[in-house]
């Protein structure tokens, strides 16, 4: 699959030569049109075929990201903030990567947070602020904290694909909302916008009736 990025405060130049990234970077670029549409099949034999190919797309992420050296769903905090109940879990990071230092002589190891993005557009602002607070609030397990953020979100193109539901947020809107709170976000993050075409050919994917969409958008 192919993808578009919007860079925020210079995050591809820290990602550029760092292992994590390429490793993300080809997760995304083997994933195929047949794998989507595999995973969706496969879904739908067990439980209700699902609307638009947003389960399908996260369930192939979440097969390639959950293995070492990659965390999937890690706590931000002890305990949840905003309840304070040590019960909950309070805010996770969809995925997390460690790696070496940024500099040498660092005692801080390289942290790379991964959120995967396929909710309502409602939930834009707090996706950025999630990544924002692993990298900037000082209360978040050291483990969890990050250095850059990466949102992975559907283009327009991709979300006409996958027939998702029309109130869905796009690598467009997520664009937009990072660049008005351009003041308010310190934390470098790179925006991915993933697009219905093959990453080596450039070519589109052809339509699938795989997704019956909602009727909706």
């Amino acid at each position: 699959m192919d993808f578009e990025t919007f860079n925020f405060r210079n995050a591809l130049a820290i990602l550029q030569y760092r292992p994590e990234w390429g490793d993300l970077r080809s997760v995304i670029g083997t994933m195929t049109r047949e794998m989507i549409i595999d995973k969706q099949e496969e879904i739908a034999a067990r439980r209700q075929r699902p609307k638009g190919a947003q389960v399908a797309t996260n369930a192939l992420f979440r097969e390639k990201l959950s293995h070492s050296p990659w965390q999937s769903e890690s706590r931000l905090f002890e305990q949840d903030y905003l309840f304070g109940n040590s019960k909950t879990t309070g805010w996770k990071m969809d995925f997390l990567i460690r790696g070496d230092p940024l500099t040498e002589g660092s005692s801080t190891d390289f942290g790379m947070g991964v959120e995967i993005a396929f909710n309502h557009a409602e939930a834009i602002p707090w996706t950025l602020i999630r990544m924002n607070l692993a990298a900037q609030f000082e209360d978040v397990r050291r483990e969890s904290r990050i250095d850059v953020g990466i949102g992975i979100f559907a283009s327009e193109a991709f979300k006409s694909w996958g027939r998702l539901d029309g109130a869905a947020g796009t690598f467009e809107q997520a664009q937009r909302w990072l660049s008005i709170s351009r003041h308010a976000i310190p934390t470098p993050i790179l925006l991915i916008g993933l697009r219905p075409r093959d990453d080596e050919s450039a070519r589109d994917w052809d339509p699938t009736d795989a997704f019956p969409g909602t009727g909706k958008g």
